[in-house]
């Protein structure tokens, strides 16, 4: 980030600037572990003189994974106004290579188009403990005139932005019976195994597991999720056919599964101890949604793990069900299963038909008015 301001101003037609920022930068996450998405130089601009309105000041944001000796460069964007925040994004669809551009020359420094393969050599070169290198590229120009006035591009902060995706997938799960407090202490049935004969008005409690997939580390904070329930279509909730809801509030009267609150725990309270085999990060009990943040890091190859408490409001009777945890902010990166309908959670919902047998006796008159 810039401490200052930069200001680059013009004194001949068509004038290159061209900022470097080499200090170490550091991700807080590996980016071998993730599914990067973009890299954007975001560049927030000051006061801008345009002194000609035909051929406005220019800007694009490049970037180094290894400490210069590759660049890789946004598309330009023309009409650079002032005070304005600017995102120039680098991706498979979008990325140029740099040149530096010769003064007097309106196209030279522009660069090339790249494609794919570069951008994917690009991120095969990010985090490999180079640094990494960030440049602001500017061209201004003058109005032509025998006494000229020039552009300036002033800017007060840069940064480096990396969009990125941790995909993770649910293994292990259980069903408890509620309790008023954090940690259930009886089962329903064993590990990833389905619970039966829940009952309406029934409160359960499900121990789930988000395990970081083949690539990703969720780092701390940097995600809430949503619990949602499906009527199994078929033998098992993996076909695709499935229509997910997410749970309802504890006091919504519609929803046929929705939240519970225990008087005796938190919403949104760390757990205190793993009670599922090959845990290994505490999440949270939620008696709700959305979950909180998740309070501990979930690196590559680790286990995370949820309470949620649901309550069996509405639920179609004789019926299997089965929940799975997303992204509370609607981008899907959670998967239901990892290739096994093992690993998504289910239950039989019973068969709350009261059938009367014997007789009933009525006696007397009935007069209905």
């Amino acid at each position: 980030m810039e401490s200052g301001t930069i200001t680059d101003t013009g004194t001949v037609a068509y004038q290159w600037f061209t900022t470097s920022y080499t200090g170490g930068v550091t991700f807080d996450f590996t980016p071998a572990n993730e599914t990067i998405s973009d890299v954007v130089i975001q560049v927030t601009t000051g006061s801008v003189t345009n002194a000609d309105s035909g051929n406005p000041p220019e800007m694009q944001g490049c970037y180094s994974p290894n400490s210069g000796t590759n660049w890789y460069c946004s598309n330009w964007t023309t009409n650079v106004a002032g005070t304005t925040t600017y995102n120039f994004t680098i991706s498979s669809s979008a990325i140029r290579n740099y040149v530096a551009g010769t003064n007097g020359n309106s196209t030279d420094g522009l660069g090339s188009a790249l494609t794919s393969s570069d951008w994917n050599t690009l991120v095969s070169q990010m985090g490999t403990g180079a640094t990494n290198y960030v440049r602001v590229h500017v061209l201004t120009n003058s109005d032509g005139a025998a006494t000229p006035t020039f552009d300036s591009v002033s800017f007060t902060v840069v940064k480096l932005i990396v969009d990125y995706r941790t995909t993770m997938s649910g293994t292990n799960w259980q069903w408890y019976q509620n309790i008023n407090g954090i940690t259930p202490t009886t089962s329903l049935a064993n590990t990833n195994v389905a619970a039966t004969n829940i009952h309406r008005n029934d409160i359960i409690r499900l121990r789930m597991h988000l395990a970081s997939n083949t690539a990703g580390d969720l780092t701390i904070t940097d995600e809430s999720f949503k619990l949602q329930y499906a009527a199994m279509v078929g033998a098992d909730c993996v076909g695709g056919d499935e229509v997910w809801i997410d749970v309802g509030a504890p006091t919504d009267l519609t929803f046929p599964w929705r939240g519970y609150i225990n008087a005796g725990a938190t919403d949104g309270t760390q757990i205190p101890s793993i009670l599922l085999p090959t845990g290994n990060s505490r999440e949270t009990y939620e008696d709700s949604n959305p979950s909180a943040s998740n309070p501990a890091a979930i690196n590559y190859t680790q286990k995370g793990e949820w309470d949620w408490v649901v309550q069996n409001y509405l639920a179609d009777i004789y019926t299997n069900y089965c929940f799975q945890m997303v992204a509370a902010t609607g981008v899907n990166n959670v998967s239901p299963y990892t290739g096994s309908a093992t690993y998504v959670p289910k239950l039989t919902t019973a068969n709350d038909v009261t059938n009367f047998k014997g007789k009933i006796n009525l006696k007397g008159k009935i007069n209905i008015k």
